[in-house]
């Protein structure tokens, strides 16, 4: 959403709602941040000086019904300071608005009701969570940004109703959105579909995606409850994959012996089961997903297939441990693998992926220094990122951190393809 689409929404919404608030207690929370960041590999140099605002509204409109409002904005000057970047990274970086969690929320007896723009966290994993399948992410800083902020809010309603012990839940999605991922030329701009062959000439058109209408809307259904000391979830995902799947076709060139390759990505529909556990047994927490996704899309490189896609089955799971790790020392601990069923040989992705992921975070001096180290490594190629972090808290809300993030591994690995973009970087950040 740009800047005029933010502002025009959030008046819409005042212009309503102030009425209603008229001698209501207001909350308002937020942050200011500068981020600023330093390749050290590749291309040295400053590649990100951004500059964040974040404010939450919340009020009690009337007894069982708040109100939340909540936008972001961000201006990442070094499109000023440095000529690094094309145009493209320019206009769909330089000024970023969003309007993020904003709902109603109505308490009904055993029943509650969101309605409006929301994040739906189903996963009980720490570092990485397989389940919340739901929200798409911004992805136009990868990982390095916090997943609260990485999760791009939905039009939906979220149903729960209670039980003594039993909850069910009930999702609908009506407007449609997808992985914003980095434009070419961007600082991560994940590997596009390649062209390995020299007689072939490469068109690639953009996306197709879904128009917003009831038959294109999404539904999703959990149910929880808790068993033996196990809060355990059972769910069920009807929607669309956040990522497109790059059809391909293969014609002759007007030049001998030249093919021309089209791809034409589509989003298209995903149906995915899944379940979610967590026990305490102190002074360790056992943490763990699993979700199945029924017919996979996959790109393969055998030419014979006539679109380029195979689909499969295709399973994850999670299993991880959260523990205390000597003294003042907090232990996340995650094994994560996922598995290509009924493989096909040309698959580009390996049958199996397999993924051990660490975070160590330790408060010391009374809480006003925190040292936090997170480490991620695939089993069967090397592929790994770190990053360690150094954080100093000022006063109750002002900080600052300083850290560094490196990747390494295989060049076609999640890590390894931006194994140029090692950097340390600088976040200070005031709380309101």
């Amino acid at each position: 959403m740009n800047a005029k689409a933010l502002i025009s929404s959030l008046a819409t919404i005042l212009v309503y709602a102030l009425p209603c608030l008229a001698g209501q207690n207001i909350s308002v929370t937020g942050y200011l941040r500068n981020g600023t960041d330093y390749r050290l590999s590749g291309a040295t140099g400053f590649v990100k000086s951004k500059y964040s605002i974040f404010s939450r509204l919340n009020t009690e409109i009337m007894p069982s019904l708040d109100l939340t409002l909540a936008g972001n904005f961000s201006y990442d000057a070094i499109f000023g300071l440095r000529d690094i970047y094309p145009s493209e990274v320019k206009d769909d970086q330089e000024f970023v608005a969003r309007l993020q969690d904003s709902y109603v929320d109505i308490g009904l007896s055993n029943l509650n009701l969101r309605i409006g723009k929301q994040q739906i966290v189903w996963g009980e994993a720490i570092l990485v969570s397989i389940a919340d399948i739901i929200n798409p992410q911004d992805l136009r800083e990868f990982i390095l940004s916090e997943l609260e902020e990485r999760r791009i809010p939905l039009w939906s309603i979220d149903a729960k109703y209670f039980f003594s012990n039993l909850s069910i839940e009930g999702v609908w999605v009506w407007i449609n959105e997808f992985n914003k991922l980095g434009v070419e030329g961007s600082e991560f701009e994940f590997q596009a579909f390649e062209n390995s062959s020299s007689s072939a000439i490469l068109v690639s058109n953009a996306p197709k995606k879904p128009t917003n209408s009831i038959e294109n809307s999404e539904l999703a259904l959990r149910l929880s409850c808790y068993v033996g000391g196990w809060d355990v979830n059972f769910f069920h995902f009807y929607g669309f994959n956040h990522n497109s799947t790059p059809y391909r076709t293969i014609a002759n060139a007007p030049e001998p012996e030249k093919v021309i390759v089209t791809v034409n990505p589509e989003y298209e529909r995903s149906e995915v089961i899944g379940i979610t556990f967590a026990k305490t047994i102190e002074p360790v927490v056992i943490r763990g997903e699993a979700t199945y996704t029924f017919q996979a899309p996959f790109v393969t490189s055998k030419i014979s297939d006539a679109d380029g896609i195979v689909k499969n089955g295709y399973l994850n799971c999670v299993l991880g441990v959260d523990c205390p790790f000597f003294k003042n020392v907090e232990a996340y601990l995650q094994l994560f693998q996922d598995i290509i069923l009924n493989y096909n040989d040309g698959i580009d992705q390996d049958k199996t992926r397999t993924y051990l992921i660490f975070l160590l975070q330790s408060p010391m001096s009374g809480r006003k220094i925190d040292l936090k180290c997170e480490f991620a490594f695939r089993v069967e190629n090397n592929d790994y990122f770190v990053r360690p972090q150094f954080t100093y808290h000022f006063s109750d809300n002002f900080k600052s951190s300083l850290g560094a993030a490196f990747f390494g591994g295989s060049r076609d690995g999640m890590f390894g393809e931006f194994w140029d973009r090692d950097r340390v970087f600088v976040n200070m950040t005031l709380s309101f």
